[in-house]
């Protein structure tokens, strides 16, 4: 945190650093990671957790990409 490149991002976003935790940059990066599309089970693999933690603490689905990603699949989908 006392990190200059660090610190100066804290300031620029207003955050105290006292009350920051290394926590938070996992959360930060697991969310964005599955915000940004990454699969679920990637995730899990790759910030060592189980999915059913990731779906517990990390999902916040965007309902707009869910429906994106599923017009997205259907529109590859061969029907009949």
């Amino acid at each position: 945190m006392k990190r200059p490149t660090v610190a100066a991002s804290l300031g620029e976003q207003g955050i105290e650093s006292d009350s920051l935790k290394m926590y938070n940059f996992r959360h930060s990066a697991i969310s964005s990671f599955l915000d940004n599309g990454g699969d679920i089970y990637v995730a899990s693999q790759l910030f060592g957790t189980s999915v059913k933690m990731i779906e517990k603490r990390y999902g916040h689905p965007n309902l707009e990409r869910l429906e994106e990603q599923f017009l997205k699949f259907m529109q590859g989908s061969k029907v009949g």
